[in-house]
């Protein structure tokens, strides 16, 4: 039958049937264009979901970009300022490398001149214990001259103060006897205070009537106080101390006054007690128109 059709026939079938496979190709697309649609219609809620979580993510984003941007211009100051510094750097560099030289040059001579120095140093340690071993055999006989030393200090200090004691008595009785009037009694005053002044000197320590200053105490103190005076430089101290009551005390001499034309020294009298106690008082000694001595607080 195929055969027996025109050619203009079979140009028109043949065309009717290209038309027919063509509408029908169209209509599968279009069933598939609609069948997609469907399905992006149905995750379209979805997407402007995942769309409006990233337009909010999007905004921090612009912040920081922002900040970042911010940042730039400071940072390239600081680069522009690194740059300028390094040529200085550069020759810090250069004359550092120049300095390295000498410096390892000079490093080189110490180590060899460390070698002898070390050996100098043993030599000398050896020849100190040398001489340490020499003084060792006489420490112990030098340590025993010193506690002989320390034990028989008090007792030598005791007779001391009691000749200067007897010494200040003759020279109170010579001198009393010897010489009168105005240079006498200007002579004799030192003396003569040697005599009177540890009559009231209890008292004006106030430590009168006290049981553990004894009168020997207060006699130690006389002599002491004596000392100061006689010397007459402001500063001056004399310590004393009582073998017997184990008392020890010091007079200083603070300073040198006058009170109604005649000569007063103001002392300091301080008494440490066997007990562990001690007192201190500023006393005033003035001459009275006796010649005799009074002692106040000032």
């Amino acid at each position: 039958m195929w055969q027996q059709l025109t050619p203009s026939d079979k140009g028109k079938l043949l065309g009717t049937a290209l038309v027919s496979l063509a509408l029908f190709a169209l209509a599968t697309a279009l069933t598939y264009t609609a069948y997609q649609f469907g399905s992006v219609c149905e995750q379209l809620p979805a997407l402007l979901t995942q769309i409006e979580q990233t337009s909010q993510k999007v905004g921090p984003v612009l912040s920081e970009v922002n900040a970042v941007r911010e940042l730039i211009p400071p940072i390239l100051e600081e680069v522009k300022a690194a740059r300028e510094t390094i040529p200085s750097v550069l020759k810090e560099l250069q004359a550092t490398r120049e300095v390295l030289p000498s410096v390892l040059a000079e490093a080189k001579a110490l180590r060899e001149a460390l070698p002898p120095l070390v050996e100098q140093s043993a030599a000398t340690v050896k020849n100190a214990s040398g001489v340490v071993r020499a003084i060792e055999p006489h420490i112990p006989r030098v340590l025993t001259e010193v506690r002989k030393t320390r034990e028989a200090l008090p007792g030598l200090l005791d007779r001391a103060d009691q000749t200067i004691a007897r010494a200040a008595k003759l020279g109170q009785e010579a001198s009393s006897g010897a010489v009168t009037g105005l240079l006498g009694g200007i002579i004799t005053a030192p003396f003569r205070l040697i005599g009177q002044f540890g009559k009231g000197l209890a008292g004006a320590m106030g430590l009168s009537g006290r049981g553990d200053f004894t009168a020997e105490d207060e006699r130690l103190a006389s002599v002491a106080t004596n000392a100061v005076i006689q010397n007459g430089q402001i500063g001056t101290q004399q310590t004393w101390r009582n073998p017997a009551s184990k008392n020890t005390g010091s007079a200083s001499l603070l300073k040198r006054g006058t009170r109604d034309d005649r000569p007063c020294f103001t002392l300091r009298q301080r008494v440490e007690f066997a007990s562990g106690k001690a007192h201190q008082a500023d006393i005033e000694m003035c001459q009275q128109a006796d010649d005799s001595w009074v002692g106040v607080k000032p």
